[in-house]
């Protein structure tokens, strides 16, 4: 288990993620426990590749998405309509 680096102690995985990353291709001590012991060892940290993502995406025109959106409610007014028709003949049966 890693204490510290360089007497930073790395109480949880997040300070010892931000005290790595600060400290790319230097040479560090750690202290670990290891074996029911505490040792000091001497490292040298890489340097974590950098990743680049590239997004695109089309943004519709907001009247065309007006218009299609408004189309689809027109057939789900159409729809309940229907139903409420079946409802009304199925109540006077």
């Amino acid at each position: 288990m890693i204490l510290e680096i360089d007497k930073n102690d790395t109480t949880d995985y997040a300070t010892l993620r931000e005290i790595v990353a600060e400290r790319p291709n230097k040479k560090v001590n750690i202290l670990i426990f290891r074996a029911e012991k505490k040792i000091t060892k001497e490292a040298t940290l890489g340097e974590k590749e950098k990743t680049t993502i590239k997004f695109e995406m089309d943004i519709p025109n907001i009247e065309e998405l007006k218009d299609v959106l408004g189309r689809g409610n027109a057939k789900i007014q159409e729809e309940i309509d229907n139903l409420k028709e079946e409802i009304e003949k199925l109540k006077s049966k």
